[in-house]
């Protein structure tokens, strides 16, 4: 009777510790590697979407702003006076048939202008260039060129769909609506080193589907500022 207590007890005891090994090992190992599964899943995310994001800017380049217009490459790099004889643009000068001057400043005795190109003419425009014109120094950039019927160097033209636009560019660095009826799409480049600021500006129908606009801005801000222009509303 005494030895059958000794192993009951000795079976009592043996089955505390197994049990109070067995909570110990749950409490300590399980509960730190479903974390640390966790971290690594969001740092493997994190890492597949800076590959990506760093993989589309690396990608986006300023190239992606040239507009080719009948053989002639129009940037913010060429001095706007060789793309103006070019394209037969007389500069500093309206013209009826397709130059407008959409505004005018004097700012610290200097006169601007800001003129407004349309190629080929008013009433078939293909392309609608802007540019500023110092009038005391006979100098000029553009500041814009709104592709009416003109593809980007990535193929994207008006009336292309929205899935086309992130097909080409990827992601953009700003999207959202414009009005009930509209998106817009921003893909920028900066590089503050060196003084770049472009954004190719996508408008899109949200019931067709389709784009309505492209209009690349290449000195829009600085054009502004320089005319102390605050709005065109």
């Amino acid at each position: 009777m005494r030895n059958k207590a000794i192993v009951l007890c000795l079976l009592v005891v043996a089955f505390i510790a197994f049990a109070g090994c067995g909570k110990k090992e749950t409490v300590n190992n399980n509960q730190p590697n479903q974390i640390q599964v966790n971290q690594s899943q969001k740092s493997d995310n994190q890492q597949t979407n800076n590959q990506k994001d760093n993989s589309t800017k690396s990608e986006f380049t300023k190239d992606e702003f040239n507009i080719n217009y009948k053989g002639v490459i129009i940037n913010d790099t060429t001095p706007f006076e060789q793309i103006a004889s070019k394209l037969g643009i007389e500069l500093g000068k309206r013209d009826k048939n397709n130059v407008d001057i959409k505004a005018s400043s004097n700012v610290k005795n200097i006169n601007y202008d800001w003129y407004v190109v349309h190629l080929p003419n008013k009433v078939k425009e293909d392309l609608v260039i802007e540019y500023a014109w110092n009038e005391s120094s006979k100098t000029g950039y553009i500041i814009s060129g709104d592709l009416l019927n003109v593809q980007t160097k990535g193929a994207l033209k008006v009336g292309d769909s929205i899935d086309k636009i992130q097909s080409i560019y990827g992601r953009p660095s700003e999207s959202g609506y414009n009005s009930s009826t509209t998106n817009f799409y921003n893909y920028k480049l900066e590089q503050k080193s060196s003084g770049i600021d472009k954004t190719i500006g996508i408008i899109a129908d949200k019931n067709t589907k389709k784009v309505t606009e492209i209009k690349i801005y290449y000195n829009n801000d600085k054009a502004m500022k320089e005319m102390a222009i605050t709005s065109f509303d």
